[in-house]
């Protein structure tokens, strides 16, 4: 049996885990049957971790390795892990996954988080909410307040923007065929993120992607924050 691993994943003040980053970590351990803590992690902590060259979360511990980064964490569960589900099913050289990935990290996400980032802000530890501010206005190029009433206009172009994924799920279960995999993953991961830190309504009742995510977010026995 493997051992356990330790995911150290973004929390704030709630105990909520909102990065879709993490996510995407915490359902590739899930897949690969992996046991694993998802140990609460802040901001201002991250440059503690192992050599103290992370800069970025999910960074996970396993068998005295360090790998930072979902995508790398999800390559070496693929390669020491190469007898279970793959990750990567029909997915030669991950080509299909790394589409999707780049995909949602330069379409899908810069759209959500300008209405999200002042309310992940108003969540994080006090600790952590000046650098947060000060790194994501810059991001932005204004204010965290001022992005979110701009950006909340959006929803119906971020909506269109989700069209290729809404016309697969119409002809197959998830992305990756009859069983979810990592393609799934990075997409389910950028849709959590916003439930868990707004109030804001993405994907309406009876998309077909609504579906597919309550799939997702309900697979027997993921019981992490």
């Amino acid at each position: 049996m493997a051992s356990t691993a330790v995911l150290f994943d973004l929390a704030n003040q709630k105990d909520l885990r909102p990065s879709p980053f993490c996510w995407r970590a915490k359902l590739a351990l899930k897949h690969k049957g992996i046991r694993f803590e998802a140990r609460a992690t802040r901001y201002l902590d991250i440059r503690s971790l192992g050599d103290g060259s992370f800069k970025t979360l999910p960074v996970m511990q396993h068998d005295g390795k360090w790998i930072g980064g979902s995508m790398n964490i999800a390559d070496y569960l693929e390669s020491q892990y190469a007898d279970r589900d793959p990750l990567f099913p029909e997915d030669p050289a991950r080509l299909y996954a790394g589409f999707i990935e780049t995909w949602v990290d330069s379409v899908v996400q810069p759209q959500i988080f300008p209405m999200v980032a002042y309310d992940i802000w108003t969540g994080l530890f006090k600790v952590d909410q000046q650098y947060f501010r000060e790194t994501r206005e810059l991001r932005l190029g204004t204010k965290l307040e001022d992005a979110r009433q701009s950006h909340v206009t959006q929803i119906p172009m971020l909506r269109k923007s989700l069209e290729p994924v809404r016309r697969i799920l119409k002809q197959r279960p998830y992305l990756c065929g009859k069983a979810p995999a990592f393609a799934d993953y990075i997409v389910f991961g950028a849709l959590k993120w916003p439930r868990l830190v707004s109030s804001a309504v993405l994907i309406e009742p009876g998309d077909p992607i609504e579906d597919w995510y309550l799939r997702l977010d309900g697979m027997a026995g993921f019981s992490c924050s």
